[in-house]
């Protein structure tokens, strides 16, 4: 999977068999995700919770993506929302204690108002434009991952 970010909400994930839009709206391929509920197209799994939280399976790799949250995640989300690899987080004050609860593999913030707060509290390293990634490329231990503006 390829996962590139194009400013603000939005990024891109793709696949094999698919290409996933991220943002406002939820697009894999032509078909696109309404709220609340469970998806699969092209091989990619999407359940859509409510706070529009969405959790994404694709293939062995589990990502979730908090769409614009501006509280801490409540039990009953953290356990629907369940193991994850990957973390798609909005950089507000409550993203370090999402992270903890969450404890995905990797974690890529987006919305840099609060970045160099954000980075105080994590190890933030130099962006990148794009992110590839297996389910072996995953480290074993948390990592942040920082991703350039992509058009």
């Amino acid at each position: 999977m390829i996962i590139t970010w194009q400013g603000g909400e939005k990024f891109t994930v793709k696949t094999k068999n698919a290409v996933v839009k991220i943002g406002e709206t939820i697009k894999i391929n032509d078909f696109e995700i309404h709220g609340e509920g469970e998806y699969e197209v092209g091989g990619v799994g999407c359940q859509g919770m409510i706070g529009n939280i969405f959790v994404f399976a694709f293939g062995d790799i589990r990502m979730a993506y908090l769409n614009n949250l501006k509280r801490a995640l409540r039990e009953n989300e953290r356990d629907l929302i369940g193991e994850i690899d990957i973390l798609l987080t909005p950089v507000n004050d409550l993203a370090k204690q999402n992270i903890q609860n969450l404890e995905p593999k990797i974690s890529i913030p987006y919305g840099f108002e609060d970045l160099g707060k954000f980075c105080q509290d994590f190890s933030c390293p130099e962006p990148v434009d794009r992110v590839k990634l297996k389910k072996a490329d995953l480290p074993e231990k948390h990592e942040i991952i920082v991703l350039n503006y992509s058009k």
